[in-house]
């Protein structure tokens, strides 16, 4: 395909449909934990420190929280035309846990 049948087709369909909108997925969702945290809408106690796209966050250790922010994000998703089952795996890859968490107990 020339350059110009490639402008014209506009950007590849993995980039709008999986890479891109699987980042903001995950950092929207770390967003609202942060905001969770930083809002005091549940006790200091029950967020972890964990990281994201090496990024030091606040994220809610209540697996109901986890997961009812992470179905949200996820209907968000779906919702602008993404492949929902990748969201999932791609946003646990990104959370690191344990080390941090372990750390700032200290």
């Amino acid at each position: 395909m020339h350059r110009a049948q490639q402008a014209a087709a506009g950007p590849p369909q993995h980039v709008l449909g999986g890479e891109v909108l699987g980042a903001l997925c995950e950092f929207l969702e770390a967003a609202v934990h942060v905001v969770l945290h930083a809002r005091e809408v549940y006790p200091k106690e029950a967020f972890e420190r964990c990281r994201i796209y090496a990024t030091q966050v606040h994220r809610c250790r209540h697996p109901k929280v986890s997961e009812y922010v992470g179905a949200v994000v996820h209907q968000l998703k779906v919702r602008c035309g993404g492949q929902a089952a990748a969201l999932g795996a791609a946003a646990a890859a990104h959370w690191q846990v344990g080390a941090l968490a372990v750390a700032a107990e200290r």
